[in-house]
């Protein structure tokens, strides 16, 4: 598994979990220092970054980028890909395929449709955001086919979102596009929320699993709440995922102690991960935290 942290050049706050914030030229240094060799950056729109420069600063630093986040512009431009007006639909669109294209740039950096799918609150009805939200997501299918990158939906948990919680709607909804180049997003987070067995949901969800995010039950760092990262990373492996692992966690205190305390860790749990016996309580490797 290769580890990574998020950065966005948006400085929106310490409430959103956004691990580093502010120009990439001075937060990749830093995700450096911390020990990381990939980084997940959340772009608002890719036609308006320099793709060469942005690679070049990252190779400056020995980073790559293992997934891109999109969810500004839901939450900045309310741009989404289900929604019942066309114009807003077809901009979100070509802002997932430009982030397609900024994807390509980069090794097996995976393109995240989380907020940008929209909820079904704002539509007319759920049978128009399941309509909208299918022919969009085709739409940027045949994009992610002729790029060679992948998309990956993120399962959000009920307070965040209201559609595809758990791994299980997940699967169901992906396998209906019956694409190779749709995989899933999980996160610790939602999933403490949603999955009555982690584990048991991360093995079903088995090479299906295209992205995971990380923090702790809190959202802040790893390790400084209660969930069972090392039941949580020995089903990874279980699972046979060898990809990336993302830190999206809270800034607390601030961010280079959150990043280099989830980073610890993480390698931690990693390190000691078994694969535990099936059963329904939560008694995974046990492992110092580090608060």
């Amino acid at each position: 598994m290769r580890f990574a942290v998020t950065a966005t050049q948006t400085n929106i706050g310490s409430r959103l979990p956004f691990v580093f914030q502010g120009p990439f030229s001075e937060t990749f240094p830093k995700i450096k220092a911390c020990g990381f060799d990939q980084v997940e950056i959340h772009l608002r729109d890719s036609s308006c970054i320099d793709r060469v420069a942005l690679k070049r600063l990252l190779d400056a630093h020995d980073l790559d980028v293992c997934s891109i986040g999109t969810g500004e512009a839901y939450s900045v431009d309310r741009l989404f890909l289900s929604s019942d007006d066309q114009a807003v639909r077809e901009q979100a669109i070509q802002r997932v395929k430009e982030h397609l294209v900024t994807a390509s740039y980069f090794n097996d950096a995976v393109v995240i449709i989380g907020l940008l799918r929209g909820n079904i609150k704002d539509c007319s009805s759920r049978q128009a955001f399941e309509a909208n939200l299918r022919t969009s997501l085709e739409e940027c299918l045949d994009s992610a086919e002729t790029e060679k990158q992948t998309l990956v939906i993120e399962l959000i948990n009920r307070y965040e979102a209201d559609f595809l919680h758990t791994i299980e709607e997940g699967l169901a909804f992906i396998s209906s596009f019956n694409s190779p180049y749709l995989k899933l997003h999980i996160d610790s987070f939602h999933m403490n929320i949603e999955e009555c067995n982690v584990r048991k949901a991360i093995l079903k969800a088995g090479p299906a699993i295209g992205h995971v995010h990380v923090s702790d039950n809190d959202r802040m760092y790893v390790g400084h709440g209660h969930f069972d990262f090392g039941l949580f990373f020995s089903a990874l492996q279980e699972a046979g995922y060898r990809g990336a692992v993302a830190i999206e966690s809270l800034q607390g205190p601030d961010a280079v102690t959150s990043a280099t305390h989830s980073l610890s860790n993480m390698k931690k749990c990693l390190a000691l991960a078994t694969c535990p016996d099936d059963t329904d309580s939560k008694e995974g490797v046990r492992w110092q935290r580090r608060v």
